[in-house]
């Protein structure tokens, strides 16, 4: 790896940064307790990023308070650490970038792509989540008051005052919890050299920082195509669940689960490496053809209302169970009312119909079979939008897909909002819509 370089954020603060490799540049933003020299100490590390600089130019940002970047910070708010990415992409010259981000730092990168489109242009996140996620936290034994270090931790307050009591200690959990089968004397090393390249007081901010991330607002405003990862094994700091969460509400993703346990993408990194360069387009493989627009067709986006929630409160089997019949009733509904599931994004669906009636009509039928079903009750939100989007590999792409995504977002429970393409047709057809003045996007509402 290269030399280090340094930035200087807009607050003033030095923030260290290394570039390597050929090709279009990428940004990676890594995880609070990663710096730049472990990623030349460690084996593993250095071999992942060895191939990855075999098809990008990659810039790594040293998060500030650690590693070489300033210690002596105070501020460690989502826009101090945007404002890092973007001092960091200005010194090294890149006006447009790709973006990838893991753990804390798939937040920052979400935040930066949603507020500036014009400069990323492909968004990679490795073990994203956009609500408080359940961290590892600490437990006791019963009766004995001792600690017990385990990856399923959930109670961060009961443990975050010991970043600054016993940093050691909870160094030493973290990474028993990212590399859970690892040999004991790896933990030890990895934890030894966080606490080396780590005040105790950085750690804790970054705990605190990680445990408010709330962003569920910047997902549908992101406009950048997405490649979302994550461990099937892993479960600690961010769960495959709102990982999930992530995925289904940003619109042009793919979303990839890959095998193993270990919580960095470093390890077991071969399948990972393989999904980069496919979705930058950097595999060997037979020219692909254009995209082409599509017969004018409606999109219709459903989404789950506290489907996070209602996960939490039943656990994943009763929880599971529920989404199957959710899943159930909305095919059946597509199935009657003529329309083509194009993809299911986790707590909803995406789908296509030849007329913008039908499509009205599924929607009704939609919320009308929530409303009578009886259990557990559900209730989703709809969108509808009109147009010719882009065909390609069997799903649809462009503005018409992702502008009926963020009117589904924008709907209320229960509630059906279109987009004015399809109210005029709607109500030609004798369907009774409440128009409202609303800010962007302008649309119908139906209940």
């Amino acid at each position: 790896m290269s030399e280090i370089r340094f930035a200087t954020s807009a607050d003033g603060t030095r923030i260290a940064y290394t570039t390597f490799g050929s090709g279009p540049p990428l940004v990676e933003v890594p995880r609070w307790a990663q710096t730049i020299e472990w990623n030349s100490r460690d084996e593993e590390f250095a071999r992942f990023y060895e191939k990855l600089g075999e098809f990008r130019r990659v810039t790594i940002v040293e998060r500030r308070g650690t590693g070489a970047s300033e210690r002596d910070v105070d501020d460690f708010s989502m826009q101090a650490h945007i404002a890092d990415v973007l001092a960091v992409a200005d010194a090294a010259g890149l006006e447009s970038f790709d973006i990838f981000g893991s753990g804390d730092a798939a937040a920052v990168c979400i935040c930066l792509a949603a507020r500036m489109p014009e400069r990323v242009q492909r968004l990679l996140l490795w073990g994203a989540y956009a609500s408080p996620p359940g961290v590892f936290g600490s437990e006791t034994m019963p009766g004995s008051g001792r600690l017990l270090p385990s990856p399923t931790l959930r109670s961060v307050a009961n443990y975050s005052d010991m970043f600054r009591t016993n940093w050691p200690l909870a160094a030493r959990l973290v990474a028993d919890a990212f590399f859970p089968n690892s040999p004991a004397d790896h933990a030890r090393r990895i934890a030894g050299f966080w606490t080396e390249w780590l005040t105790k007081d950085a750690a804790y901010e970054y705990v605190l920082f990680s445990w408010g991330i709330n962003i569920l607002d910047q997902l549908a405003a992101v406009q950048a195509p997405a490649l979302v990862m994550h461990r099937r094994g892993h479960q600690t700091g961010h769960s495959l669940e709102a990982c999930t969460e992530v995925a289904a509400r940003i619109a042009n993703t793919r979303f990839v689960i890959v095998d193993g346990d270990v919580g960095v993408h470093q390890y077991q990194h071969d399948q990972i490496i393989a999904e980069m360069r496919k979705f930058l387009g950097d595999e060997a493989k037979e020219p692909a053809q254009p995209p082409v627009a599509v017969p004018f067709r409606t999109i219709l986006f459903t989404d789950l209302v506290g489907h996070t929630e209602m996960m939490s409160r039943l656990g994943d089997e009763r929880g599971r169970a529920v989404l199957r019949e959710h899943e159930r009733i909305a095919r059946e509904a597509l199935k009657a009312h003529g329309g083509s599931e194009v993809k299911t994004t986790g707590d909803g669906f995406m789908a296509s119909f030849g007329s913008v009636t039908r499509a009205v009509e599924c929607a009704i039928a939609l919320q009308r079979a929530f409303a009578e079903r009886e259990g557990e009750p559900l209730s989703v939100r709809v969108g509808l939008n009109a147009g010719e989007p882009i065909e390609e590999d069997g799903d649809l792409f462009g503005a018409t897909v992702i502008l009926a995504s963020r009117i589904a977002a924008k709907a209320e429970r229960g509630e059906i909002l279109v987009a004015d393409t399809c109210a005029g047709y709607a109500a030609a057809r004798g369907f009774s819509l409440l128009t409202v003045a609303s800010s962007w996007p302008r649309g119908s509402r139906s209940r």
